[in-house]
């Protein structure tokens, strides 16, 4: 007994839980539209008539089209399954108006009045034209007509238990009276994405959301580098992205600085723009115009050549080795590479200027710092007063012709004081 009850009890719980799922979905997908004038292309609408509160259907009885019950809340339509919802469009030649159902079919009025029907195809008797009317307007068909004798009477939208059509009467003018109610558009409108330049978002004011475009240049983790014509910045990203350098992407983050390095923080990538975006060049600079630039920070992100420098040591406690010009000038670069390049080496670098507490560099990779090549040469002078050379064939010969003329001159002066 007590396994029944429990099976009972579940499969109540899973019924609730159905039922519960059902209403939301109802919920989800129920649908309001709004009072208009008169439909325009492209249009989706229902027919409402004012006076009995009732809506053209989508279902054919008896040479009609049903009427159903409708309700306005606020001003605005509750539509209903049942309730025809016509996409209106516009015949351009005939200046006039097909309404056209789910299913495709369009709302036709017999030939001579008094009957509708849901056609396959279009026809001049499923064209329609609107006229201004108190409290909404006439719907009068583009080709149907009642005709006797010599009298051709246009056929206009008619409710009378049902949907119809019939030649206008002036006293019963309310019963030819209907409105227009657009389907609202429940899709969120796509906000327009504003881009700022690099530049102006280094000067927003801290918090301030921005989109960028950018050349990526760098990559550390979720730490990405990016330059346009104006300017670099830093991006944090919440997580990190697939992107690559070259990559030039669009990006979305909050004005920030993390111990100077002024940054996009909680920053995401919208969008790869370009896959092999040209890099911006490197520009040559001395350490002291580096140094100089601390507080403007203009060089900030941007790629740097500094030549002949003098590679120190590496500090392994902090990650960082130092590199001086012979003016004494010092700046670190942080995390730098493994190099196969003795300490005390001239070397050309090629960093990215980056911020922690105070400038320091960033090495991509060991290829970007090289040795400079010592300017003496073992080639020989082509000054004829140098000194010769130990070893040179040349120079030996001339030494040799010098010892024999002095060899000769001296055996001369010996005959002469014999």
């Amino acid at each position: 007994m007590k396994k029944l009850t429990s099976r009972f009890i579940s499969c109540l719980l899973v019924v609730m839980m159905l039922t519960s799922l059902m209403v939301l979905s109802v919920a989800a997908e129920s649908k309001t539209a709004s009072l208009i004038e008169t439909p325009a292309n492209g249009d989706k609408v229902v027919i409402y008539y004012p006076d009995s509160s009732k809506a053209l259907g989508n279902v054919l009885e008896n040479n009609k089209i049903s009427a159903i019950d409708a309700t306005l809340t606020d001003g605005k339509l509750d539509v209903s399954d049942d309730m025809g919802v016509f996409t209106v469009t516009k015949d351009e030649a005939k200046n006039a108006f097909y309404f056209v159902d789910a299913n495709g079919k369009y709302v036709t009025s017999g030939a001579t009045g008094n009957s509708m029907s849901l056609e396959d195809a279009a026809s001049d008797l499923a064209l329609w034209t609107f006229e201004a009317a108190e409290g909404g307007c006439y719907i009068k068909n583009y080709a149907a007509a009642y005709v006797s004798g010599e009298t051709s009477k246009p056929q206009y939208l008619e409710f009378y238990k049902g949907f119809t059509t019939y030649s206008f009467n002036a006293s019963k003018a309310n019963i030819y009276t209907f409105a227009f109610y657009k389907i609202d558009d429940t899709t969120p409108p796509v906000e327009e994405v504003v881009y700022s330049t690099i530049s102006e978002a280094r000067l927003g004011e801290k918090n301030a959301v921005f989109n960028v475009k950018g050349v990526v240049t760098f990559i550390d983790g979720k730490n990405v580098v990016v330059e346009d014509e104006t300017g670099a910045i830093n991006l944090y990203l919440k997580a990190a992205a697939e992107v690559s350098v070259g990559n030039k992407i669009a990006a979305k983050g909050k004005r920030g600085a993390f111990n100077g390095l002024q940054q996009l923080t909680s920053a995401e990538v919208l969008e790869v723009l370009e896959e092999s975006a040209a890099i911006p060049a490197a520009k040559e600079v001395t350490l002291a115009d580096i140094l100089a630039d601390a507080e403007a920070e203009t060089m900030e992100c941007h790629f740097v050549v500094i030549k002949n420098v003098t590679l120190g040591e590496t500090d392994a406690e902090k990650s960082t080795t130092a590199i001086t010009d012979d003016a004494g000038n010092t700046i670190n670069i942080y995390r730098c590479p493994e190099l196969e390049i003795a300490v005390g080496t001239k070397v050309d670098v090629v960093a990215l200027v980056s911020d922690y507490k105070g400038y320091q560099l960033r090495v991509t990779d060991a290829s970007a710092i090289t040795a400079v090549e010592s300017d003496v040469t073992d080639e020989p002078s082509d000054d004829p007063s140098a000194p010769a050379k130990p070893g040179d064939a040349s120079n030996m010969a001339f030494f040799a012709i010098i010892a024999l003329i002095s060899m000769t001159a001296l055996l001369a002066l010996t005959k002469r004081e014999a």
